[in-house]
């Protein structure tokens, strides 16, 4: 049980990551079309 409870929680961290990853990738394009 202990392993399986384990798993949501990387799961969860690798998903805040891959958010905020994919925030900061919008913000430079945002970024490049305000200064292009």
């Amino acid at each position: 049980m202990p392993r399986a409870r384990k798993a949501p929680k990387m799961a969860d961290r690798v998903a805040a990551v891959e958010e905020r990853l994919a925030g900061v990738e919008a913000s430079i394009l945002s970024l490049r079309e305000f200064i292009g």
